[in-house]
Order: C-alpha cells, then structure tokens, then sequence
C-alpha cells in the first residue's frame, strides 16, 4: 500500500475513497455497470465503491461523501462486510 509521493504513511488518515479502493482490491471486485451510484461529481473511487456495493458493501457510503476522512463507524461497517464475505468464501477462491 503506498501513500502520498510513494511514500508509506501509515499513521495518516484515509478516506472513504481510499478505503474502498483498498477493500475491492482486497476483495477482488470490479465494476461490471450493475449498480450506478451518485457521488455528487466525479470521484477516482467510483468504481471501487459502486462494485463494493454491488456486493453489498455500501452502507458505509450511503450518508458520507467519499473524500471525508474514514470513521471508526464506516470502518467496522467496511470490516464485517469483508468478513462475511470470506466467511462466505468469496476471498482468494479464484
């Protein structure tokens, strides 16, 4: 995972945006235009987060915009969402 210049930063906050690029590549999700969702603009995430909820991972977008800074909420909605999807076997079962 790299941040900002390159450069590692794990102590610096992330956003929405980020969050749901790192967890549907985690997940292994691309956006296959099941799902459209409004973001108020264009957003470099878009994809990430309409496959994410295309997997039912969305409700950690659906009030927040996706340049705010991830909260301690969104992030345990992102985490069971992930978790109950490898419980059901969907991680790393390609």
């Amino acid at each position: 995972m790299k941040g900002g210049e390159q450069v590692f930063e794990p102590n610096r906050e992330i956003t929405l945006a980020e969050a749901a690029k790192m967890t549907a590549r985690l997940l292994g999700l691309e956006y296959e235009g099941a799902v459209e969702v409004s973001l108020g603009g264009a957003n470099y995430a878009r994809y990430e987060i309409a496959a994410l909820c295309s997997a039912g991972l969305g409700n950690a977008f659906e009030d927040a915009s996706p340049n705010e800074i991830l909260n301690r909420a969104e992030a345990a909605e992102i985490l069971c969402g992930v978790l109950t999807i490898a419980r059901a076997g969907g991680i790393g079962n390609e």
